[in-house]
């Protein structure tokens, strides 16, 4: 079993700037390189968990979409940090119908925890939306949240990655 930090891809990975797929238009926000190289330095493992409705929306199709999560891992192993996978909905229900894997539903989770044998008691969901929080819950996660309000059911809330980074540098993990 592995420790393992469940990421959001957009607004934790890069900049959320709405619906983007071009590889060009990434920003790597504040902290969260720094934050990464942390935890993989003491034994963190990664994983992407990610809705990503553009492609229900006709934005982008899943080809790009893979494009851009293969130039965004590459982007981070430059700097040391190996995200393992890519897990994705491209659904969005007033379009595709209800699904089982758009968070907050954890089915994406639950796939990422059977396929890398997840340390749950020991590993963390984080994201920058309340449904990452509840995503993580679901299946027993520790989770923190990214925004600037609290969430009642996030296990740590910060208002930035910077903040976050700071602050978990001190935790016992």
């Amino acid at each position: 079993m592995s420790r393992f930090f469940l990421l959001d891809r957009d607004g934790i990975l890069n900049q959320d700037i709405g619906f983007i797929y071009e590889p060009h238009r990434i920003i790597i926000p504040e902290g969260v390189t720094e934050a990464l190289l942390h935890l993989t330095q003491i034994g963190f493992r990664f994983v992407v968990i990610t809705n990503q409705s553009g492609i229900a929306r006709g934005l982008f199709n899943s080809n790009q979409l893979e494009e851009f999560n293969t130039y965004l891992q590459s982007l981070y192993v430059q700097k040391g940090i190996w995200i393992e996978d890519f897990f994705y909905c491209p659904h969005l229900p007033q379009i595709t119908g209800e699904c089982l894997c758009r968070k907050p539903k954890s089915l994406l989770v639950e796939k990422a925890i059977a396929k890398y044998q997840v340390d749950v008691k020991n590993s963390y969901m984080i994201g920058d939306n309340p449904r990452d929080v509840i995503a993580g819950k679901n299946v027993g996660l520790k989770t923190i949240l990214i925004h600037n309000e609290p969430h009642s059911h996030a296990d740590y809330h910060f208002e930035t990655l910077v903040d976050w980074y700071k602050n978990m540098k001190n935790w016992n993990m």
